[in-house]
C-alpha cells in the first residue's frame, strides 16, 4: 500500500514548476513532523533532487561564497542555480535543514538521499549571504537592558548559523548550575510581536517562527520566545529578571531533554 501510495503522487510532482516545487517542498518542512514523512515529501524531494543534478554542472560557476561583488562578498539575491535564486535558494536550504534535524534523508526514508552537492552549496552560500537590516523595537531594547541590569553578557542581533537573532547569550550565568552545561552554543532570546503569532491564536506561533526555532535548536542554542503580549504586562525590573531567569532556565531544560 505504502509504494502505491508513493507512485500515486511521483508522477504530478514532475508536473510542478521549479519555483512551486521549491515553495512546496519549503511548504512542507515548515509544517515538520509527519508532513516531512509523507509520501508527498518524498516524491517532492526527489525532483527536486533530480533538478539539482541537471542543473550541476552548468550552475557549478554562480555558487558565490567567495565571488567578488562591488569589493565584497556577492548577495544572496545574487547567487543562482538554474531556475533559482535569492528566497528559493534560501527556502531550499531550509527544507535541507529541516531533514537534516530529523536524522537525515536516510532517516526520513527518501531514496533520492541528500540534495546534489552543488545545490546544497548554492543554496547555503545564498542563504549565508542574506543582507538584511536589523530592525530593533523598543522590547528589544528594553529586554537587553534587563540582561545587562542582570549583569548577562550578550549580542544584540547576533547571526547564528544565517539566522540574525534579536539577542544571544553566548554563557548564561544567572540560571542554575545545573543547568548551564545544557545551554549549548548559548542562548538565543527572540522578542517577537504580533506578526509572529496566529491571528486567531495568540500564544500559536506561526509556522516560520516555529521553523526557525527548529533549526536554531538542531544547532545547539537554547531558545526562548520573549512574546511582546507578556512582556508589556510585566510592570518592575524584578518582574522582567524574574521572567527571563525562569525563561533561559527553561529553555536550557528543553535543550537538554532533546540532547
Amino acid at each position: 500500500a505504502g509504494a502505491a501510495a508513493a507512485a500515486k503522487v511521483k508522477t504530478p510532482a514532475k508536473q510542478f514548476t521549479p519555483t512551486a516545487l521549491v515553495t512546496t517542498v519549503w511548504s512542507l518542512s515548515v509544517m515538520g513532523g509527519a508532513a516531512l514523512r509523507s509520501n508527498t515529501f518524498a516524491a517532492l524531494w526527489s525532483e527536486l533532487c533530480a533538478h539539482g543534478d541537471q542543473q550541476g554542472a552548468a550552475a557549478a560557476a554562480a555558487v558565490g561564497g567567495g565571488v567578488a561583488y562591488d569589493g565584497g562578498v556577492v548577495p544572496g539575491e545574487q547567487i543562482t542555480f538554474g531556475p533559482w535564486r535569492g528566497k528559493h535558494l534560501n527556502q531550499i536550504n531550509q527544507a535541507a535543514l529541516s531533514v537534516d534535524a530529523v536524522g537525515g534523508a536516510a532517516a526520513l526514508g527518501l531514496s533520492s538521499g541528500a540534495l546534489p552537492a552543488e545545490l546544497a552549496a548554492a543554496a547555503e552560500s545564498a542563504w549565508l549571504a542574506q543582507r538584511r537590516p536589523p530592525v530593533v523595537s523598543w522590547y528589544q531594547r528594553d529586554v537587553a537592558a534587563i540582561l545587562s541590569y542582570m549583569g548577562e553578557k550578550h549580542e544584540e542581533e547576533a547571526v547564528c548559523g544565517g539566522y540574525r537573532v534579536d539577542l544571544l547569550i553566548p554563557q548564561p550565568v544567572g540560571i542554575e548550575q545545573s543547568l548551564k552545561a545544557a545551554v549549548g552554543a548559548g542562548v538565543v532570546l527572540e522578542v517577537d510581536g504580533p506578526s509572529h503569532f496566529a491571528r486567531n491564536d495568540t500564544a500559536s506561533p506561526l509556522g516560520q517562527t516555529r521553523l526557525k526555532h527548529r533549526h536554531l535548536r538542531h544547532m545547539g542554542f537554547s531558545v526562548m520566545s520573549v512574546p511582546v503580549a507578556d512582556w508589556e504586562y510585566l510592570e518592575s525590573s524584578e518582574d522582567k529578571v524574574d521572567y527571563l531567569r525562569k525563561g533561559m532556565e527553561h529553555a536550557a531544560g528543553a535543550g537538554a531533554d532533546t540532547a
